[in-house]
């Protein structure tokens, strides 16, 4: 998700507080972190898969991060998120379970190095040729492993070139770690929602889609200094309705009426994000993730979840 706003708070007015200010009706989001500071997190993706409203395919996978502040200044944080273990209900995970173990072997436990501006706002990936030489790697005995297979090798040596640039690795990391980030720097306020003019990724090539975008401030309680906030983002059906109805029509083998936009659920792509954040020092407690994309009759549902565990 492409960030495409900002609001400027004064450097001056941070450095005034120890903490960022609330009342029950706003509340400012700006990281108050230390050096040294860590946190543990619980990372859940899950990924449903219906057609004509009947399960076809069900995975879950969970991974267990620290989140440490390795260097704290005036203009930036420097972050590192380190794996510390994986599992999966993924049947067809044999061959990745394999390369990640090798992985683990040779690199030791994953650390994805990354920095931020001084209000917790996600800048860019400082290690990413480490991790692509790392990535390059497992490929590569990925390859070895499935030299049978002339159909997976060509997969993997498609994702060994995309792995191989700094935008490849940060499209790896960034549905977890921009979307932790994307609310520091700003002020809520719960009677004035914000509403943006923005983009959706298409999965199905070509340009984004034009999507429009809500932000609200739920609620503060003031008691125990936290904010919920949320966030909705859907696909705006009038401007994409030509590269619509192009995807549909390619999928589904067959040419639409002219009315076909009638039918309200025909194609869906929509986002629901809810924050729970500790205001004192800035830190997302809880963050979930929900997207819905529906083509005709097949919907799949992507659901991450990021919880502090201490």
């Amino acid at each position: 998700m492409k960030k495409i706003f900002f609001i400027f708070l004064s450097i001056s007015l941070w450095g005034a507080h120890a903490q960022n200010r609330y009342t029950d009706t706003s509340a400012t989001l700006v990281s108050y972190w230390k050096k040294g500071d860590i946190k543990r997190f619980e990372i859940t993706e899950q990924s449903v898969t219906y057609k004509h409203d009947t399960l076809k395919e069900e995975k879950t996978d969970i991974d267990t991060i620290l989140f440490s502040v390795k260097e704290e200044t005036s203009k930036r944080y420097l972050i590192e998120w380190e794996y510390l273990g994986n599992s999966s209900t993924d049947k067809d995970n044999a061959v990745l379970k394999k390369i990640n173990e090798k992985l683990s072997k040779k690199y030791g436990n994953m650390k994805l190095l990354y920095s931020t501006s001084e209000s917790g706002t996600f800048q860019q990936i400082e290690n990413w040729e480490k991790l692509s030489k790392a990535f390059g790697y497992a490929f590569d005995e990925a390859i070895k492993g499935e030299k049978k297979n002339s159909d997976m090798v060509r997969i993997f040596k498609q994702l060994k070139e995309l792995y191989q640039t700094k935008q490849g690795i940060e499209n790896i990391f960034n549905k977890y770690v921009n979307t932790y980030h994307y609310l520091y720097g700003l002020e809520f306020f719960k009677n004035n929602p914000y509403y943006f003019e923005t983009t959706l990724p298409n999965a199905f090539g070509g340009d984004p889609f034009p999507a429009n975008l809500a932000i609200r401030l739920d609620s503060v309680n003031t008691a125990e200094e936290k904010a919920y906030i949320s966030i909705k983002q859907t696909i705006d059906k009038d401007k994409a309705k030509t590269n619509i109805k192009e995807i549909v029509e390619k999928l589904g083998g067959k040419k639409l009426k002219d009315d076909f936009f009638e039918k309200d659920d025909l194609f869906m792509i929509n986002d629901k994000m809810k924050y729970v954040v500790s205001l004192p020092e800035g830190w997302v407690e809880q963050y979930e993730f929900i997207r819905t994309i529906k083509v005709d009759n097949v919907k799949k549902i992507t659901k991450i979840n990021i919880n502090l565990l201490e």
